[in-house]
């Protein structure tokens, strides 16, 4: 992201920039945009990006709920899982709802929104 190449293009035609994603832009070059000309920003990617570990680690700390103790076990064998997964409990229809996906994501969506407005209006 080149600030200044915004602001040259916001002096020519006023502030109707839109950056069109922030995953690769370091969070200190984010100050500032609206003053920039940016407008509109996207973070789609870094929202996805930043909140998919999270998901990921749950679900595998909570392996035998989702897909039940045999297929843990097999998998806890395989060495694809560590020892702090559970791989002992029944399944859960809590665990491999899409709800209960929705609501990691959206916690954690909600947490790196929170940054981002934090650096824009802060």
């Amino acid at each position: 992201y080149r600030g200044d190449l915004a602001q040259k293009i916001t002096e020519r035609i006023g502030p109707h920039l839109c950056l069109h994603g922030t995953s690769s832009v370091l969070k200190e070059k984010l100050t500032g945009l609206f003053e920039q000309g940016i407008c509109k920003v996207n973070i789609w990617t870094a929202l996805e990006r930043d909140s998919s570990p999270v998901l990921f680690q749950k679900m595998l700390t909570n392996a035998a709920k989702i897909v039940g103790p045999d297929k843990a076990k097999k998998l806890l064998s395989d060495k694809l899982l560590g020892e702090k997964t559970d791989y002992k409990s029944e399944l859960s229809i809590d665990y491999f709802t899409t709800t209960y996906r929705q609501d990691i994501i959206f916690r954690k969506m909600k947490d790196i929104i929170t940054e981002y407005l934090n650096i824009w209006y802060v």
